[in-house]
């Protein structure tokens, strides 16, 4: 056995005491021919290799000790398992790095195809939403305005702010899913798309209906062209009601939309424009791919609104001559949210907020908006996502537009109040009584006016982009 032996220059060694326990003894191996012996120990008795979690592999002289030793073999095996270790370290911490950048991927390409980083704030808010009373579809109340430049093109930006809405996939919700005949206001108007005007009573829907008569001269599908006997004709067509031209159907009853349904009217391509208030049956009008509702609504403040339609009911129904508008309120005629229920198609019984967040998503994602505080930047929109053009000869061009602004100033002239409404003062009992009962159409319409301006980035008029824009630097 051969053996190295390193002494200390640095301190003396204290002499061992004679202890044959302290001796050591080297007894040659079988292959050794002379037997090798000490008086003295060769070294201190020897401890194992040490392993990779030893805190200190070699002792020092210095502190009076001897060295470890160990042969190359064992040198090699220890720093062959430390490269090991570092290898299997720096490949897991590579692996959860790719793992952690697929997971991203995977997020942001969900995201991306959701649409949740586009949509609107939704309202909370409880309170009764009790029985529904259906209204007549009848009369408007206008709202006069300066003339507006028509072509609706350039002009100033704005600076909007998006509000965050809770989405619903068409794909995994049955309610969407039935209104899938009706195209999406992102979506550019294609051969075979019929406009669909969502008629909102009290809202200036007679003077919208007029001025796509009379003054574009476009086909309508309404209640009128039912009239006179032409409800029963056995066959679909097109009759002249004073001027006017109307397919012989009535789109603004059930009745009159199972018998259009029957009758096939949105693949006819007879109706120019097709309306209704029955969001829900009227889309069975319509069909895929090539026969699409596109849908436009001109909408007002339901507070307003509520107020118009109980002058009205005072003048049509006798039951209400006499009834003080507080008794109105308490819900004596009053409508209960009309907009958001006609929207979901929850007609009787409590209305919860998930319907008004689908009222919301409804209004986003199908229609062109319009507000009678707007009414003739609405009508430019309109035209311009509609592609209704003026006529080419300047004479017949003219008369379009002189007709179309003496509508705007003075609204037709069917069912208007004699006398100007007196709103119920904020803070009143009246008031507080209709805005309980307009709670969700209140905040869908203010949600729809943020609409109106987001959608004002694509339809705007200059003079409105302008107007906007002052607004803004302000």
């Amino acid at each position: 056995m051969n053996h190295r032996t390193k002494m200390s220059t640095t301190k003396a060694r204290r002499p061992l005491p004679m202890n044959t326990s302290y001796w050591h003894e080297e007894t040659p191996s079988s292959s050794s021919t002379t037997p090798f012996t000490t008086s003295y120990p060769s070294a201190l008795p020897r401890r194992q290799p040490p392993s990779l979690n030893d805190a200190t592999l070699f002792d020092s002289y210095d502190d009076g000790g001897s060295a470890t030793f160990r042969n190359a073999d064992s040198t090699a095996r220890a720093l062959a398992a430390l490269s090991q270790s570092k290898y299997e370290q720096r490949e897991r911490k590579r692996a959860l790095s790719l793992l952690g950048m697929l997971v991203m991927f995977a997020v942001m390409m969900h995201v991306a195809s959701s649409g949740y980083l586009f949509g609107d704030g939704v309202g909370d808010g409880d309170g009764d939403n009790g029985s529904f009373r259906n209204p007549k579809v009848t009369g408007v109340d206008g709202m006069s305005r300066e003339n507006d430049d028509e072509d609706g093109s350039g002009g100033g930006g704005d600076n909007v702010e998006e509000k965050e809405v809770d989405v619903v996939e068409e794909e995994d919700d049955e309610f969407f899913v039935q209104l899938n005949t009706l195209g999406e206001f992102s979506d550019d108007i294609t051969t075979g798309d019929i406009p669909f005007f969502w008629h909102v009573p009290r809202c200036a829907g007679s003077t919208v209906k007029d001025i796509l008569g009379k003054c574009l001269r476009l086909t309508q599908a309404s209640e009128v062209g039912a009239r006179d006997g032409h409800g029963q004709d056995e066959s679909l067509g097109v009759v002249d009601f004073k001027g006017e031209k109307y397919v012989n159907v009535d789109t603004t009853s059930l009745s009159g939309i199972e018998r259009a349904i029957s009758f096939e009217l949105g693949p006819s391509g007879l109706a120019d424009v097709i309306t209704s208030s029955y969001l829900f049956q009227i889309s069975n009008v319509f069909s895929r791919p090539s026969h699409l509702g596109k849908s436009f609504t001109m909408l007002r403040h339901p507070v307003e609104r509520a107020v118009s339609m109980y002058y009205l009911m005072q003048q049509e129904d006798a039951a209400m001559v006499g009834v003080p508008l507080v008794d109105y309120a308490r819900g004596n005629g009053i409508e209960n949210n009309w907009m958001v229920r006609y929207l979901v198609n929850q007609m009787e019984g409590e209305l919860e907020k998930e319907a008004l967040d689908k009222a919301k998503e409804v209004l986003k994602r199908k229609f062109v908006i319009g507000l009678l505080e707007e009414k003739e930047e609405s009508i430019s929109r309109f035209q311009k996502y509609f592609e209704w053009k003026f006529s080419e000869d300047e004479n017949d061009q003219m008369k379009e537009k002189d007709c179309i602004a003496d509508f705007l100033e003075s609204g037709t002239q069917v069912n208007e109040n004699p006398e100007a409404h007196e709103m119920p003062k904020k803070g009143s009992q009246e008031w507080a009584l209709i805005t309980h009962q307009t709670q969700y159409d209140i905040k869908l319409y203010d949600f729809a006016v943020d609409l109106f301006t987001e959608q004002g980035k694509k339809l705007g008029t200059k003079k409105w982009k302008k107007a906007m824009k002052k607004k803004n630097d302000n």
